[in-house]
């Protein structure tokens, strides 16, 4: 596959790294609409096809009911059975069998100046009409390449300043367990001794994200995604070394699907 989005640079035109970095980077979320064709040269159908044999970690996740999913592995030959009941195919650290995909993880590190603090991943996430994951915010910085397809966002206007503040902290590691809402009280507790506040619904943004897309959203971010049709974005994931991975999520389902 030809290469021609082999830096952050181009991901974020016409944007300019130094803007996103000065206005943008883990202080609040940003989408750049694109041409369809925009990301056409770093991932597509047929780098899909080839995924599914050269990925070392493909998981499943489907709603077991309207607060709780489930994840599972699956093999290879499984995927297009499984995608085709309706869950969601996540296509785990596939940089490691794509050498252009390093090439841009490799570039992010560089233009964003990011220390051994960090590490950088991608994953895929192809999903079926109406495959959904419950409204929750992430202890990573994220950036959503939508590959093909439509899928609709709900995200929070600005993250969670209570997890910015965690993440800066560099005297303990941060393990962080999930959350599950409804919950009684109004503040949600992020570690023995933090909490930060419900989110409001009204502070939300809705967009529909179509191929060729680029959707940022800081840590900490209130986010759902939607698939809207036959949908795979990848996810270009800078991760906080002192995180622990396996529990860095807090999720949130309101009653009625209302969010």
């Amino acid at each position: 596959m030809e290469n021609n989005l082999a830096s952050l640079s181009q991901l974020l035109s016409p944007l300019s790294t130094k803007h996103f970095y000065q206005q943008y980077w883990q202080t609040q979320p940003l989408l750049i609409k694109g041409d369809s064709t925009k990301l056409d040269n770093l991932f597509n159908k047929r780098s899909l096809e080839a995924a599914y044999e050269k990925a070392k970690d493909i998981k499943v996740f489907y709603d077991v009911d309207e607060v709780e999913t489930k994840t599972f592995p699956i093999d290879a030959e499984h995927v297009q059975f499984i995608y085709n009941l309706g869950m969601t195919i996540i296509l785990r650290n596939i940089e490691v069998s794509f050498p252009h995909l390093m090439t841009l993880i490799h570039s992010v590190k560089a233009e964003l100046s990011l220390t051994e603090a960090y590490s950088v991943n991608i994953k895929g996430f192809y999903s079926k009409n109406p495959s959904a994951f419950g409204t929750h915010f992430d202890y990573q910085e994220v950036f959503v390449l939508q590959i093909f397809g439509k899928k609709e966002w709900y995200y929070s206007k600005e993250p969670v300043k209570e997890v910015k503040s965690l993440l800066q902290e560099n005297t303990h590691s941060i393990n962080m367990q999930s959350v599950i809402l409804p919950i009684t009280s109004q503040q949600i507790k992020l570690t023995h001794n933090v909490t930060c506040s419900y989110p409001n619904k009204k502070d939300f943004n809705r967009v529909i994200i179509t191929q060729g897309d680029i959707l940022y959203l800081p840590a900490g971010t209130w986010h759902k995604a939607s698939a809207c049709e036959d949908s795979l974005h990848l996810t270009l994931t800078v991760n906080y070394r002192k995180t622990n991975p396996e529990s860095s999520i807090i999720q949130a389902i309101w009653h009625g699907n209302t969010l």
